[in-house]
């Protein structure tokens, strides 16, 4: 896949997840954030959840490579499984 191929495929994921997220919040929550009391705090908190995220992520991702090294395939693909879960919609590289 070139660049260009990759790019492309991002801006449809997001045009299309995007989309939808952005239309099921305005119907669950409305879009006036000044007038939902905390939300500066509820974001902040949000934020720190990424944070703690991704480190965690690339960590259990770096242990399913090790597993792959030590030929232990079935426990890899069980790791990878949990991480990559069921999509939610049509990610990236997901068939």
């Amino acid at each position: 896949m070139t660049p260009v191929q990759h790019l492309k495929e991002i801006f449809q994921f997001w045009t299309t997840f995007g989309t939808e997220k952005y239309l099921k919040g305005q119907q669950e929550h409305g879009g006036r954030l000044r007038d939902k009391r905390g939300m500066l705090a509820h974001c902040e908190e949000e934020t720190w959840d990424l944070c703690a995220y991704l480190p965690t992520l690339r960590a259990q991702l770096n242990e399913v490579r090790s597993l792959i090294y030590c030929e232990s395939y079935e426990t890899a693909l069980r790791n990878l499984d949990q991480i990559l879960g069921p999509p939610v919609n049509k990610h990236l590289g997901d068939e």
